[in-house]
């Protein structure tokens, strides 16, 4: 099974560029930066679905969840965090809110079963009122996260809309990769192929979960390296 050329395949989330070889009946990749799933772009050859909510569409990736093919402006990124994951997901409109409206029906069932609990035994002894507050205070939080899950849909909306009318140049890209190249090799020359290329991937991984694009994170990684050669 022969690979494709990977040149000019770069993830449409942050931009980062595919490294790996394509083998020829991929459908999708996944950005080795950002951790998106995308489908393998229509110049490789291989045929691409189009987005579920927008037929006249390409679809650029997969939601998380639902594992449905779906639009760069339909895909939504969500922080996953829990006590052992940290994550970023990228979701369809309908996943997106149906992860917010968990987090919110979990916590409005906690804090009325708190008010249940407190105004119960506030008849046995007053100083149990305190559960009911902070019952209280837990559904009213609940209540927020509902509306919350609207907002922040809006939000990534238009955050979505002003990426499409502002990606990166052709030139950005270059100059990108070509900052890349240049502290890979500093980095394999003092660590070795395999350690230097990983500590590089990592370090520009740690810009882009702050929010940085691939370029950018690049940008930050060499002004650093400047600043301490």
């Amino acid at each position: 099974m022969a690979d494709k050329d990977t040149a000019a395949v770069r993830c449409p989330f942050c931009g980062a560029p595919y490294r790996k070889p394509i083998p020829t009946d991929a459908l999708q990749l996944k950005c080795d930066y950002c951790g998106a799933a995308f489908r393998t772009p229509v110049s490789i050859g291989v045929e691409i679905p189009e987005c579920t909510n927008h037929p006249e569409r390409y679809a650029v990736g997969i939601c998380n969840d639902c594992g449905q093919n779906f639009c760069r402006e339909c895909l939504h990124s969500y922080n996953l965090r829990t006590r052992y994951t940290r994550a970023v997901l990228y979701l369809c409109p309908n996943c997106f809110k149906k992860r917010y409206m968990g987090r919110a029906n979990g916590q409005l069932a906690s804090g009325i079963l708190l008010i249940a609990l407190g105004l119960f035994f506030t008849f046995l002894a007053l100083p149990f009122v305190f559960i009911a507050v902070i019952g209280l205070i837990q559904a009213l939080y609940g209540v927020s996260l509902r509306g919350q899950a609207s907002q922040e849909l809006g939000t990534v909306q238009q955050g979505a809309e002003k990426k499409q009318t502002a990606q990166p140049s052709g030139a950005e890209e270059a100059d990108a990769d070509t900052l890349y190249d240049e502290l890979l090799d500093k980095y394999v020359m003092h660590w070795g192929v395999e350690s230097g290329t990983e500590i590089l991937d990592n370090e520009i991984k740690a810009y882009m979960w702050e929010g940085a694009s691939f370029g950018e994170a690049v940008n930050k990684v060499y002004e650093r390296q400047q600043k301490n050669p």
